[in-house]
């Protein structure tokens, strides 16, 4: 339930919060108006307004967007889509190291004039066969992106990965139209060079991350998501 309740908090958030106190961007890839076809999604946020798309190298020079299954539900959701993105390693041979580390990324930008706090949140899929480690980049300039966190994982079927981050405390970042973060594809430390997520795999340019539920919100927004999530939540106990 956790996607119907996000939702349905961001709507309520929406109306809630003033736009003179900060804000809140919410991309959910999914088709405005529902079309039940995850394959149709969209980049336009759901609440909000901000800008995601890929860097350089990741998929051909302006293709249409790719959009699959999304975060899971408890039921189906024939309209739950998730944004797509490959290749992540090098497009040709060899695929490890013919792409610089850092140099194919996603971008998320939004205004954070009017924030007090900042927080980003997201889940993140990897194919077996994608990249197996992320850093988490920052900026405050809109054209210097410094790095903020970097993971790496080992699975053995695709799997989703939820990821929270607080960055009040970072200098530059609260009251910036310019904010923006990047999530890009790095060489595994252990090895300096590209790995797929899972061991036995090898890394191609077959190897896909998708992205879903991607929340920037600011203090009231921040409020607000927690009391609808939990009176969404409440309802859903007292119907069963």
């Amino acid at each position: 339930m956790y996607r119907k309740s996000l939702i349905a908090a961001a709507i309520l958030i929406a109306l809630a919060v003033p736009a003179t106190a900060g804000g809140l961007t919410v991309w959910t890839f999914d088709s405005v108006p529902s079309d039940a076809n995850v394959s149709t999604g969209t980049l336009i946020p759901l609440i909000g307004t901000g800008t995601a798309f890929r860097g350089p190298g990741v998929g051909a020079p302006n293709p249409p967007e790719t959009f699959y299954s999304g975060y899971p539900n408890s039921g189906p959701d024939t309209n739950n889509s998730r944004w797509g993105v490959t290749p992540l390693a090098g497009a040709t041979s060899p695929f490890e190291t013919s792409a610089p580390a850092l140099s194919r990324y996603v971008q998320f930008s939004t205004s954070t004039v009017g924030f007090g706090i900042l927080k980003i949140d997201y889940v993140h899929y990897f194919s077996n066969t994608a990249v197996n480690t992320a850093t988490v980049q920052y900026t405050t300039d809109g054209s210097t992106f410094v790095n903020l966190d970097t993971y790496t994982v080992s699975q053995e079927s695709s799997t989703w990965y939820h990821k929270s981050y607080d960055l009040t405390a970072i200098p530059g970042v609260l009251n910036n139209a310019n904010f923006a973060f990047r999530i890009a594809a790095d060489f595994d430390p252990s090895v300096a060079k590209y790995k797929a997520a899972r061991g036995a795999s090898s890394v191609g340019t077959s190897g896909a991350w998708g992205f879903d539920n991607v929340i920037v919100p600011e203090p009231g927004s921040l409020f607000v998501l927690g009391a609808g999530i939990a009176g969404l939540f409440g309802t859903i106990r007292r119907r069963r």
